[in-house]
């Protein structure tokens, strides 16, 4: 997603304005101001590479962990719980990359034109991500749902917390995910992917309110934390996804139910139980000064400097 102002910024040179010379310049005038454009030549030259790499190892290891193989009754009848959850990680992965090469490879040739230049960092070395739409490191280290999904198509994120999200007042989180839903198209396996994705949102958001607290105050308790998170969250993400590339709605299901619908129960048991078992109330903090502090924060943030996927927070 490119926004029309920021096109319009890319062609009348302001995106190179970092800092205005003159911040009485008005921007309507015929005034001009020469800006040096840096080059993205070394940029451009990175991200295609990459793209390649990706593209050869999609089109290299993908045959053998094919989507369509968790279809077959051997694969459904005949492995363990954990083979199952291996194989749909792995295969996965090798799918995201096909996505991670069109993303990576449109941005490069963005950048070629010019367009995606954000400035320059501490060492003088300029950025070019403004309109990047996936952070590979971020998304396959994440250590949470949310960071995995800001990390993911960060067009069309801001796009639908623009559309969607910041327009409602009530369930803002399950509407933004069925427009993402429809707007892929009519098959089942979107449903239950963007289904899964709501359930396990709520089941993220109830259980790092109620256990994060007690895993931060030391660096070994937190890294633990860290651990167990990062492999939930690889789980969940193969869990819910598989059914996004199968698109089939009855193997999608006959696979859920030889799986138990292990994280299904547990998602469940989190909104359910936890809430009725445990206390949100930060340890040492009273819930008046917590409360105080979130207003607050809330207060001063602005909708559009927040994270750029707030609905799925």
């Amino acid at each position: 997603v490119l926004f029309y102002k920021d096109y319009m910024d890319f062609i009348d040179g302001k995106n190179l304005l970092q800092t205005p010379p003159n911040k009485s310049l008005d921007n309507n005038s015929n005034s001009r101001t020469v800006v040096l454009e840096p080059s993205p030549c070394i940029v451009v030259f990175k991200k295609v590479a990459l793209s390649i790499l990706l593209a050869a190892m999609f089109v290299k290891f993908i045959p053998m962990f094919t989507v369509q193989a968790v279809k077959e009754d051997d694969f459904v009848e005949n492995t363990t719980l954990v083979y199952k959850f291996l194989y749909l990680g792995t295969s996965m992965l090798l799918v995201r990359f096909k996505y991670y090469f069109a993303w990576i490879f449109a941005d490069a040739i963005c950048n070629n034109a010019g367009i995606g230049f954000t400035g320059f960092d501490t060492n003088g070395n300029s950025n070019w991500d403004g309109f990047s739409n996936i952070h590979i490191l971020k998304f396959e280290l994440s250590t949470s749902l949310r960071d995995s999904i800001d990390a993911w198509n960060i067009g069309t994120n801001r796009w639908l917390r623009i559309i969607v999200y910041e327009r409602v007042n009530k369930r803002a989180t399950i509407l933004t995910y069925a427009l993402s839903a429809v707007w892929h198209g009519f098959y089942p396996g979107y449903y239950l992917t963007f289904a899964g994705g709501a359930l396990f949102t709520f089941a993220a958001r109830t259980m790092r309110r109620r256990f994060r607290h007690y895993f931060i105050e030391t660096k070994e308790s937190k890294f633990i934390y860290d651990v167990m998170t990062f492999t939930v969250t690889r789980l969940v993400m193969a869990y819910i996804t598989f059914t996004f590339v199968l698109l089939e709605f009855w193997p999608s299901i006959r696979l859920y139910l030889h799986m138990y619908l292990c994280l299904h129960i547990l998602a469940l048991l989190a909104l359910i139980l936890v809430p009725r078992l445990t206390s949100k109330t930060v340890p040492g903090i009273s819930s008046s000064i917590a409360n105080g502090r979130v207003a607050h924060a809330l207060k001063q943030a602005s909708p559009l400097t927040n994270s750029v996927s707030n609905h799925h927070d």
